[in-house]
C-alpha cells in the first residue's frame, strides 16, 4: 500500500510540480488483550496520499507468553481453506457471512451509502499478513483492500461462542489450552 501511496504522490508532483502534497503516516500500537497466556496488539498504519481519503492498514499481532512466540490464531480456528501459492487462502463462506453481516450492521440505514452496495457485492477476502487478533471476547477480523474502498470497513469482531465449529480441538491440545 505504501509503494501505490508513494506512485500517486509522485504522479500528482508530475502533473503539478509546484504541490505541496506529500506522503504523511502515522503507526501506532494498541494493546487488545493481555492475560497470563496472551499478549495481542494491533497495529494501525493510518496513510494520507493524493486523493480525499486517508488509507489505512491495520496487522493484529499475537503472541503466546509461555514461548513468546508470534501466534496465527487461524491455526486455533479454521476459518480459511488453504490454498496453494497460485490459489491462495480462501475464508470459509460461512465465516464470510458473518464478517459481511458484522459490516453491514455496523453501517446501519443510512440513506445513500455507497457503502452498503460496495459490502454486498465485495468477496470478503483477507489481504495483508496477521488480519487476525485474539481479543477477550473473540477474534478481530482487519480487512483491507483497494484504496477506493477502504472507507467502508472497519475491525469486525467476532465472539468466539458463534466461532465454536471452526475451533481446531488438535490444535487446543497442542497449546494446552483448557478451552
Amino acid at each position: 500500500m505504501l509503494k501505490e501511496c508513494r506512485e500517486q504522490v509522485a504522479e500528482w508532483k508530475r502533473r503539478d510540480p509546484g504541490s505541496s502534497i506529500g506522503l504523511t503516516f502515522d503507526l501506532r500500537y494498541e494493546v487488545l488483550w493481555s492475560d497470563s497466556r496472551f499478549y495481542t496488539l494491533v497495529s494501525r498504519l493510518n496513510i494520507f496520499c493524493a486523493g480525499p481519503y486517508e488509507a489505512f492498514a491495520e496487522r493484529g499481532l499475537n503472541f503466546v507468553l509461555i514461548s513468546g512466540k508470534k501466534y496465527d490464531p487461524l491455526r486455533l480456528y479454521r476459518l480459511v481453506n488453504r490454498g496453494d501459492e497460485n490459489t491462495g487462502d480462501t475464508i470459509k463462506p460461512e465465516v464470510r457471512e458473518m464478517i459481511r453481516s458484522a459490516l453491514l450492521k455496523a453501517r446501519g440505514s443510512q440513506p445513500r451509502d455507497d457503502c452498503v452496495e460496495t459490502l454486498k457485492q465485495d468477496d470478503i477476502t483477507f489481504f495483508d499478513d496477521d488480519p487476525v487478533a485474539l481479543t477477550k471476547k473473540g477474534l478481530m477480523v482487519f480487512y483491507s483492500g483497494p484504496k477506493v474502498v477502504m472507507a467502508c470497513y472497519e475491525p469486525v469482531l467476532l465472539p468466539y461462542e458463534r466461532l465454536k465449529r471452526f475451533l481446531d480441538r488438535e490444535e487446543v491440545k497442542r497449546l494446552g489450552w483448557g478451552w
